[in-house]
């Protein structure tokens, strides 16, 4: 995911990863003005709270929103890990330190038998902030198990988001998501929810599925 910043006209550039080979991170990057070039101008590695490198597999980064000089970063969390590691919405600064965490409702959370709370690899893959700067948006990338089955090719599948406060880090609301059928059956066949981009302060948002 990536965030601009108007201020410094540089994006932020979140990578996808674990930690399982290098330490979990964002780039900050320039374009420039006329689309001819890219630069990479810097890295910064994520913290934890404690301020010390982020443990292997204990985040997974997937969005990414800015407000002022704050970073919000969205992360997966992994079922498949023991212990597991519960999905989550972080504050951090620019220069990688995590200094807040938003409040996930009990009901997304894996109760470890695969009945309650997020699927693996399916979580909060999207992060969005509100224009005015005082909503942060994100959404399981397909059900809940207590929502009902992933989407296949027979049937659509209910999808949570879920929307914060930034001044309280509280949630505040959810609605639902239908995802569509997937058109074609192969080795794996799901849809889920990736992305999403809020339009306005009135809860219009612009989202993006993925299909497999």
């Amino acid at each position: 995911a990536l965030v601009y910043d108007a201020e410094l006209d540089v994006y932020y550039v979140l990578s996808d990863d674990r930690g399982n080979t290098d330490d979990p991170r964002f780039y900050t990057m320039k374009i420039a003005s006329d689309g001819s070039e890219v630069t990479i101008e810097e890295v910064t590695f994520l913290l934890d709270e404690s301020g010390q490198t982020i443990a292997e597999g204990s985040i997974d980064p997937e969005g990414i929103a800015l407000l002022d000089r704050w970073l919000f970063i969205s992360s997966e969390g992994d079922i498949e890990l023991s212990p597991i590691v519960d999905p989550a919405v972080y504050e951090y600064t620019l220069i990688g330190e995590r200094t807040a965490s938003f409040t996930i409702p009990e009901k997304f959370l894996p109760d470890g038998a695969e009945t309650s709370g997020i699927r693996n690899n399916s979580a909060f893959e999207s992060l969005t902030l509100s224009p005015n700067g005082t909503v942060l948006t994100t959404a399981v990338e397909n059900s809940l198990f207590q929502d009902g089955p992933k989407s296949t090719t027979d049937i659509d599948s209910f999808v949570r988001l879920i929307q914060f406060d930034i001044a309280t880090m509280q949630p505040t609301a959810e609605y639902v998501y239908v995802t569509n059928i997937v058109e074609e059956k192969g080795i794996i066949a799901e849809n889920g929810l990736v992305e999403l981009i809020a339009l306005d302060n009135a809860g219009n948002y612009l989202a993006l599925e993925r299909s497999y």
